[in-house]
């Protein structure tokens, strides 16, 4: 996994949840991902509360070096996928432990010809969704961006669904409707609410520099 930056985690939201799974609003300072901010115009401002923090989730990138999953406290490892056609699998048994999956859907066939001579039919496929299967049992569904769309614990009785316009979370909701909303100015998040709690963000240009936590009275 990557590693040699500086990491730090603040809790702002807790809405307590079924048999212990809540519904936590966490951020992590991650300062390689601060000092790289903004070189080479890669803001990597999504879902975030400025400079080097962001929402203490798991995420998929890709890029032309590869493709890569990003677990919770920011350790990153490089997929190597292995499978066929509708599955694939990457498994990490060394630091972590965990369980990536790939679904793929078939959409069609196509024929393949060479200077119009029918060499054979292929099949076409789209990718459907990811999961992550951690260590304890607990699941998280990524849609085609590598973004989470939901988080299922270990019996899979109990949900969290994540919400979006664009690539920003707007809400979070669990398997007891409640809720957590996003609110944000251009690409940082400026506010979040959810169990009568309201946290409000303040910025100096692209530094996060104070989080308020007031009550709203509302449940």
């Amino acid at each position: 996994p990557s590693s040699g930056g500086l990491t730090v985690e603040a809790t702002d939201l807790v809405l307590p949840g079924r048999n212990g799974f809540d519904l936590k609003i966490t951020r992590v300072y991650d300062s390689l991902a601060s000092d790289a901010a903004y070189k080479d115009g890669d803001k990597r401002l999504i879902n975030s509360f400025g400079q080097g923090w962001t929402l203490d989730l798991p995420g998929l990138e890709t890029n032309d070096k590869g493709q890569y999953i990003k677990l919770q406290k920011g350790a990153t490892y490089e997929v190597k996928w292995t499978g066929d056609r509708d599955y694939f699998s990457y498994e990490q048994h060394e630091g972590e432990h965990f369980r990536l999956e790939k679904f793929r859907r078939k959409t069609g066939e196509h024929e393949v010809r060479f200077l119009g001579i029918y060499l054979y039919t292929a099949e076409d496929w789209a990718l459907d969704s990811y999961r992550l299967i951690l260590k304890d049992g607990t699941q998280y569904i990524f849609n085609t961006e590598g973004k989470v769309a939901e988080i299922i614990d270990r019996t899979g009785n109990n949900r969290i669904k994540v919400e979006y316009a664009g690539k920003n979370i707007t809400r979070m909701v669990d398997t007891l409707g409640r809720e957590a909303k996003f609110v944000y100015s251009g690409d940082k998040i400026v506010t979040i609410t959810g169990g009568g709690k309201k946290v409000t963000y303040g910025y100096d240009g692209a530094n996060l520099v104070a989080a308020t936590y007031t009550d709203t009275g509302e449940n």
